[in-house]
């Protein structure tokens, strides 16, 4: 049975119109193409991030590694303090400082207030701590009253700045704390100076961040009567609940580029930033 002509007429008639439309649309597609293609001519490029980054370290690689200086902390040097070995007290007592600007103009304290229009009120120190521990904490806690009786009560012994590994509570060591600190806490009566340079005394609650008024007070009045500059241990047992490290890093943070206490081993940058010089 043949199919009717008018049926078949119906059917080439709207191929013939799909056909049209594909040509048109490629012919669209393809003017679309070449105007992207016009536009990215006329865009300014710009190397990649990975292309960057190649670059910079290529230009590192080029540039001479620049030799810093060599620090030296006590420990290392096997330098006790006076009377009785310092155990843990930070280094910024007796080696210039590291990474100095290249260049930079540094000035003592007292050029620096006057560069500053001020007048020296601070107090002066020879950078040494000349105390012991606060005889509160003496009395309290059975600490000898001076560094000598302190390590031989504590047993004596030749000191030696390597930590004694089987002397470390374990309990103390459960609970996340290093080696330097956990040694440290079993010095509270032998190294008072080891022992207050990370502790706290017992009972206290270490405090963080920024310092009050009363324990501003009581830094000046400590390095007024007894010394500042070493020993940060036994220096901040007269602050309750700071530590050594943390009297050491206010000193230069805060109280030298203030000039509340001269100390001459100190430069200061023109930005007031306090830079240990030695001597």
């Amino acid at each position: 049975m043949q199919p009717a002509l008018g049926g078949l007429s119906s059917e080439n008639e709207y191929e013939q119109q799909r056909l049209e439309r594909i040509q048109r649309n490629a012919v669209k597609l393809q003017q679309l193409t070449v105007q992207q293609r016009l536009a990215d001519l006329h865009r300014p490029t710009r190397p990649t991030l990975g292309i960057q980054k190649i670059r910079a370290q290529s230009q590192r690689a080029k540039e001479p590694a620049r030799k810093q200086p060599i620090r030296i902390s006590a420990r290392v040097r096997g330098v006790a303090a006076d009377g009785a070995p310092s155990g843990s007290d930070a280094a910024t007592t007796s080696h210039p400082d590291e990474a100095i600007t290249s260049g930079q103009e540094l000035m003592t304290q007292q050029e620096y207030l006057t560069y500053i229009g001020k007048e020296s009120t601070g107090i002066a120190t020879e950078g040494h701590f000349n105390g012991w521990v606060c005889p509160a904490i003496c009395q309290l806690y059975g600490i000898a009253d001076c560094a000598a009786s302190a390590w031989s009560e504590g047993g004596g012994g030749k000191f030696s700045f390597k930590i004694n590994k089987s002397a470390i509570p374990a309990s103390l060591k459960a609970q996340g704390y290093s080696n330097a600190r956990a040694f440290s806490a079993t010095q509270l009566t032998q190294n008072p100076n080891a022992f207050f340079y990370r502790n706290v005394a017992p009972g206290q609650q270490q405090a963080f961040g920024d310092w009050s008024e009363e324990e501003h007070s009581l830094f000046l009045n400590t390095a007024e009567k007894h010394g500042v500059g070493d020993k940060w241990g036994l220096f901040a047992s007269y602050i309750p609940q700071r530590v050594g490290y943390q009297c050491s890093a206010y000193y230069r943070d805060v109280i030298i580029p203030a000039c509340l206490v001269l100390d001459s081993r100190f430069r200061l940058t023109p930005q007031g930033k306090a830079i240990f010089a030695g001597g």
